[in-house]
């Protein structure tokens, strides 16, 4: 399982009584706002294969994979599966 976290911070002004310096303190101090935004998810895959060969005439395979993700709704996850049998001469 692999988490991932984000970290964002917006801020603006307005007003500003020069544009020379990039800098708040020079902005009005009633327009001024900031934003702290923290978000966590996790993710989570798995895969495999197996291959069997029985007397070099019959194959079965069989793969399986399983994806999920903590940002999905409800967190789900999702489970495929694969079987197939193969006959050669």
């Amino acid at each position: 399982m692999k988490n991932i976290a984000k970290d964002e911070f917006t801020a603006s002004a307005q007003n500003m009584i020069t544009n020379d310096f990039f800098s708040f303190n020079f902005a009005d101090p009633l327009t001024k706002t900031n934003r702290d935004v923290v978000q966590t998810w996790a993710l989570s895959s798995a895969f495999g294969r197996l291959n069997y060969s029985f007397k070099d005439r019959y194959l079965f395979e069989a793969s399986y994979r399983y994806d999920g993700s903590s940002r999905l709704h409800l967190k789900i996850a999702g489970n495929f599966s694969l079987l197939s049998l193969l006959h050669g001469k």
